[in-house]
């Protein structure tokens, strides 16, 4: 929504009412994440990949603000705050998924692509807003955007029977943070200098042609699985 919000209603020349509804999605984006986390908390659930969308929801807010949000929602110093929140649970859902003993147990399914999404949209979202704090923090977070790709496509290989049997709506993990690590890529091959050439810019058009076509695959196998729904429905 305030995606939409950022890129429609400028046009209508409401500036006032874009900044009422970036604002209205930020808080929407924080209500959200909290209470999430109070209702894992109350379950006594420890974090897995699953928690990285509803966590990283306040940040869409941060991103796409920037071009006609509030002051406030546009200052850098937020991204600061978002970081440290992404490190640690980064850190406790690497060791839960890749280290612990009950591992195999968490998150058993597609949804285990997420395990790249963080590292990713934080290196997207920090390039596409000018680099604020420097082109050093810029590489590391282009360096744990690759490096948790990498582990990502080692968990999706070496536990391929838990998810490659059958279609499953967990697919979807595959969609956006595929996209935010091409995206990521294809800034830093353009943005970092330590990084920018053509293997950068090869790497990024790889990245970038896998994703096209897996989020493709993605969208039409998601309807087919609905329409053998809504017909297994309609039998009982």
């Amino acid at each position: 929504m305030s995606g939409l919000i950022a890129r429609f209603v400028p046009q209508l020349g409401m500036q006032t009412l874009t900044q009422a509804g970036l604002v209205a999605c930020y808080v929407l984006g924080m209500v959200v994440a909290f209470r999430f986390i109070a209702v894992c908390y109350k379950k006594g659930q420890w974090p897995d990949p699953s928690w990285f969308p509803a966590l990283l929801l306040p940040l869409m807010g941060y991103i796409t603000s920037q071009a006609h949000g509030p002051a406030f929602l546009r200052a850098p110093e937020q991204f600061l705050v978002f970081l440290p929140v992404m490190i640690l649970l980064v850190m406790t859902v690497t060791y839960r998924i890749v280290l612990s003993p009950t591992r195999e147990s968490v998150l058993p399914n597609a949804g285990m692509a997420l395990f790249m999404a963080p590292c990713s949209h934080f290196c997207m979202t920090y390039l596409v807003t000018g680099k604020p704090f420097g082109d050093l923090l810029g590489l590391a977070l282009f360096c744990c955007s690759t490096t948790w790709f990498m582990m990502t496509l080692w968990l999706l290989y070496s536990r391929r029977k838990l998810w490659v049997s059958a279609f499953h709506p967990s697919y979807v993990a595959f969609t956006f943070p595929s996209v935010s690590t091409a995206t990521a890529a294809l800034l830093a091959s353009e943005r970092l200098p330590q990084i920018a050439g053509l293997n950068a810019r090869a790497w990024a058009g790889l990245l970038g042609v896998v994703t096209f076509s897996v989020v493709m695959m993605v969208f039409v196998r998601y309807f087919a699985f609905l329409r053998q729904e809504i017909a297994k429905a309609k039998k009982d």
